[in-house]
């Protein structure tokens, strides 16, 4: 299975950032059957973005991190549902 994962917020602080954390390293701890797809975009906090994809680094393991604000992915992609998710990350289960 092809399993995508928006690792957006976790450049931020709170509580969505500890879970998407936690949820990605569970899962990628436990299954080496599926393909994950990490995928995000951050303007401003790009290279933190990128670091907690290269520490991200098994098999089984694609990444699509873009340097765009959150604001205009957001807008395209679920206000006015122009782009596909598929466009950026590739075929998804």
């Amino acid at each position: 299975m092809r399993i995508g994962i928006d690792i957006s917020q976790i450049v931020y602080t709170g509580g969505v950032v500890t879970y998407t954390t936690n949820l990605v390293k569970s899962l990628l701890s436990i299954d080496e059957k599926n393909m994950y797809t990490l995928y995000g975009s951050s303007f401003g906090k790009y290279e933190e973005l990128q670091q907690f994809g290269k520490s991200m680094s098994q098999k089984n393991i694609g990444k699509k991190l873009f340097p765009l604000p959150l604001s205009v992915i957001e807008t395209l992609g679920n206000r006015v549902h122009q782009i596909p998710i598929e466009i950026v990350t590739g075929p998804l289960d």
